[in-house]
């Protein structure tokens, strides 16, 4: 199965070629047998990344160290559950994301069988050459099927803090995300290529960015719990350079959300939508730039020389900047300019100054990531920019945009889509308490001897022991602490403190008691030779809240697809009039 893998991955960029060239054959000849030609390509390129990811799985699971991902990502001690996660070295996370871009294609393909307007194969031809690209990028700069020169007894393993179910949901999901935003932006490449602005496109384009939209922001608030319940920082957001990289896109998105909602309304800023549906796709490749370049310093990025993957990648950034830039400024004078504000005092005023808001959190986010390298021009050292710069500028922009959440969700709506937008809106705001908590934080530290306790807040904690553990390939000691609320027995706690030996590490893996009032956060610092154990504490208001409205927001962006009666209505007014048209030519 490794073997079909491997020829299946080789053989994915020869149909991704030809199905652009298909599409591109049908644009110009305007023979259906050429776009019908490309589909079946499309198809077929996702059969063959389908296959590629199963040869890689197989890998995996037979402990194949012969090649060079299964050798990084996985041991023959690791558990099997956690072998299937491929993608948490750079070539499986590249794989992954040719995977994603392969079913994208594929979907919106399918899904659009029936629809043969023109526009139709531009977005094929977008769509393949994109997929094209990143294909050949893997291949060619971190193959995940490579050999290795010697095959090893044993793997590197994953690393620690990555062996939790999470791993399956947070890199899918956020790659989902970010993958996803390809659709909208071929749509609008598409558009501006054919000269077809106008049309029903743009309804496409908003259904499949409230599903990247949607999954981006599972992916982020995903990594958040992950880190909050089992990494041990002791939160769940620390301005990490590629945490900042992952919200940009998302909040250029949301941007893109609410103008397009604008559009639908007052036929206004339709040139602006156009604009976001390329800058945010650009950003989500800015981001994959950031992850696998290593030009910041982040513990989320892939380790190992990039020197030649980072060149290509920047390098199609810049043309992808420079393509929709220009098509943008060719056929921005066709763009039709109507519709008009009917109040400085409304929902879509609201909107407005909405866009505004996100793009300073944007501006301030890109110039906290980008700071460190900026600094470097002209100087030898490199000046980091720390939590306190983000919290300090960003604090007040958070404070207005969810007076602004609160005050548009006041404004009576009668559209279903307005009702999802509220849900959308009520989750930020819960989410919003949440956030609030982390500024309300308080955290403690003590060594306690067997038997001692310690009063921290309304919390006593009491040593009772400590056991050894030891699990495949780490070895480490888990405390026993009981927890007193108000002088009542609450709980029994077990942080725990790892050190993986073969990987050089040393992990901690935090107890948590939850409420809805607040969260006692309990971490094992260490453990002294007499027993004795230093731990620390840190009492966490509302943050129960944070993970109540990342339910909340998947609630209302499902709802957020349902189609909008703007749309339509547009749409039955065209029939109409077409119908009209052809019933006066009859007569």
């Amino acid at each position: 199965m490794l073997e079909t893998g491997r020829y299946a991955f080789y053989a994915l960029p020869f149909f991704a070629i030809c199905a652009c060239a298909a599409s591109l054959a049908g644009t110009r000849s305007r023979r259906a047998h050429w776009a019908r030609s490309g589909e079946r390509a499309v198809y077929a390129a996702f059969v063959l990344a389908s296959l590629a990811v199963v040869g890689i799985e197989n890998a995996m699971l037979n402990d194949r160290f012969d090649v060079g991902l299964v050798a990084q990502a996985s041991s023959r001690e690791q558990a099997t559950f956690f072998k299937l996660a491929f993608w948490v070295q750079r070539s499986g996370a590249l794989l992954l994301w040719v995977w994603i871009l392969a079913l994208a294609a594929a979907l919106r393909t399918w899904l659009n069988r029936k629809q043969r307007s023109e526009l139709e194969p531009w977005v094929i031809v977008f769509l393949s050459a994109n997929l094209t690209f990143y294909t050949l990028l893997t291949w060619i700069f971190a193959d995940p099927f490579s050999p290795l020169s010697a095959e090893l007894s044993n793997g590197h393993g994953m690393p620690a803090p990555l062996q939790y179910p999470m791993v399956f949901l947070h890199p899918p999901i956020l790659y989902l995300g970010f993958a996803s935003f390809s659709v909208p932006f071929a749509l609008a490449l598409a558009a501006l290529t054919s000269g077809r602005i106008e049309g029903t496109w743009l309804e496409s384009a908003r259904r499949w960015s409230v599903v990247a939209w949607l999954m981006l922001g599972l992916g982020i608030l995903s990594g958040s719990y992950w880190a909050y319940e089992k990494v041990g920082w002791g939160g769940y957001w620390s301005w990490d350079p590629t945490q900042c990289a992952a919200l940009v896109p998302w909040l250029s998105s949301t941007a893109l959300l609410h103008s397009v909602a604008l559009q639908e309304r007052r036929g206004i800023l339709k040139l602006w939508n156009i604009v976001l549906l390329g800058l945010t796709y650009v950003l989500c490749v800015f981001t994959s730039f950031l992850v696998h370049s290593g030009v910041l310093q982040s513990i989320h990025s892939y380790s190992g020389s990039t020197d030649g993957l980072s060149a290509t990648l920047g390098a199609y950034l810049v043309v992808l900047i420079l393509a929709f830039a220009s098509l943008t400024v060719l056929r921005a004078p066709q763009i039709e300019r109507q519709g008009h504000l009917e109040s400085l005092v409304s929902l879509d005023a609201g909107v407005l100054v909405s866009q505004y808001l996100l793009f300073s959190g944007i501006s301030l986010l890109l110039l906290g990531m980008l700071w460190p390298v900026l600094s470097e021009i002209g100087a030898d050292t490199r000046v980091q920019v720390g939590p306190l710069f983000f919290e300090r500028y960003g604090r007040w922009l958070g404070v207005l945009a969810l007076v602004l959440i609160l005050g548009t969700s006041l404004i009576e709506t009668k559209t279903p889509r307005r009702a999802a937008a509220h849900v959308a809106h009520l989750a930020l705001f819960v989410m919003a308490l949440g956030f609030f908590g982390a500024t309300l934080d308080t955290s403690g530290d003590a060594l306690l001897a067997p038997g001692e306790s310690w009063t921290f807040g309304r919390y006593t904690v009491e040593y009772r022991s400590v056991h050894p553990v030891q699990e495949g390939g780490f070895v480490g000691g888990r405390a026993r602490l009981g927890l007193r609320i108000d002088g009542r027995p609450a709980a029994i706690l077990s942080p725990e403190k790892r050190s993986y030996l073969q990987q050089g590490l040393t992990w901690t893996r935090p107890a948590i008691y939850s409420t809805w009032r607040e969260d006692f956060h309990v971490i094992l610092v260490g453990i002294e030779p007499d027993q004795s154990v230093a731990v620390e504490a840190v009492i966490k208001p509302f943050v129960q809240w944070v993970w109540v409205g990342g339910w909340l927001l998947l609630v209302g962006g499902t709802l957020l697809l349902a189609p909008s009666r703007t749309a339509g209505s547009s749409t039955r007014s065209r029939l109409v009039s077409a119908r009209t048209h052809l019933g006066a030519q009859l007569e």
